[in-house]
C-alpha cells in the first residue's frame, strides 16, 4: 500500500511539474521581461541613493567650506573685509539655499546669521523660514521660526513676531519655550493685545515656577494690571 502510496505522489508532482514548465515555457518571455524590469529597477534605486547620499555630502562639504572662509579670522578683519566677506559667502550660498534637507537648513541658516549681522531683518527672516521649512522634522526647525520672529520683531512688525514664535512653541522639540513665550507677550503687549500678552506671561508663571523668566512675566502682569489694561 505503501508503494501505492508513493508512486501516486510521484505521478502528482510529475504532473505539476509538466504545468509549471509548460506555463515558463509559454510566457518565458513576459517573465524574463519581469525579471530584468525589477533587476533595473533595484539597481536604478540603489544608483539613486548613492548619487542623493554622495550629492547630500558634497553639499554640506561646500557649506562648511563657505563658512569657514567667511569666519576664519573673523575678529581681525576690517569694516570693509567684513563687507567683502559677507558678499562672498552669499553669493556662494545662492547655489545651496534652495536645497531641501540638511544642506538647505545649513545653508540657509548660515545666509540667515550673515543678514541678521547686516541688520537685514527682512532678508534674514527669508532665510530663516526657509530653514525652517528645508527639514520640518529636524530639531533646528522650530529655532528657526524662533529667529524668524525675533526678526519680525526687530523690523516692527509686532503680529507677524508673534506668530512665529508661537510656531516655536507649538514644537514639541523646542527647548527654549519660556524664551518664546515672553517674546510671544512682548511683541503682543507692543501691538496693544494686552489679554493675549497676559495669557502668554500667565503660561511662563503658571508652567515654568523655576525658570529665570518667570519673575519679570510675574512684574510685567502685575504692571498690566496696575495701569489697567487687564482685569485683576
Amino acid at each position: 500500500m505503501a508503494n501505492v502510496l508513493t508512486l501516486e505522489k510521484k505521478k502528482e508532482i510529475t504532473s505539476a511539474e509538466k504545468k509549471v514548465n509548460g506555463f515558463m515555457t509559454r510566457n518565458r518571455k513576459p517573465i524574463l521581461i519581469v525579471a530584468i524590469v525589477l533587476i533595473l529597477a533595484a539597481i536604478g534605486i540603489c544608483v539613486y541613493v548613492g548619487i542623493m547620499d554622495s550629492q547630500r555630502k558634497a553639499g554640506i562639504a561646500a557649506v562648511d567650506e563657505i563658512e569657514y572662509k567667511y569666519t576664519n579670522g573673523f575678529d581681525a578683519l576690517t569694516e570693509e573685509e567684513i563687507v567683502a566677506r559677507q558678499n562672498e559667502a552669499m553669493d556662494s550660498l545662492s547655489s545651496y539655499t534652495d536645497k531641501k534637507g540638511v544642506v538647505g537648513v545649513r545653508a540657509n541658516m548660515l545666509a540667515a546669521d550673515i543678514s541678521f549681522a547686516k541688520k537685514d531683518y527682512l532678508g534674514s527672516k527669508d532665510y530663516w523660514i526657509a530653514a525652517a521649512e528645508a527639514d520640518t522634522k529636524a530639531y533646528t526647525s522650530p529655532i528657526c521660526y524662533y529667529n524668524a520672529g525675533v526678526c519680525y520683531e526687530e523690523s516692527g512688525d509686532s503680529q507677524t513676531a508673534a506668530t512665529y514664535y508661537q510656531k516655536a512653541v507649538d514644537n514639541d522639540s523646542f527647548l527654549m519655550e519660556p524664551r518664546a513665550l515672553m517674546g510671544i507677550a512682548r511683541a503682543k503687549e507692543a501691538s496693544g493685545d494686552y489679554a493675549g500678552a497676559a495669557e502668554s506671561y500667565q503660561k511662563m508663571v503658571d508652567d515654568f515656577s523655576s525658570d529665570e523668566w518667570t519673575d519679570l512675566a510675574q512684574t510685567r502682569l502685575i504692571q498690566l494690571q496696575i495701569e489697567g489694561k487687564i482685569s485683576k
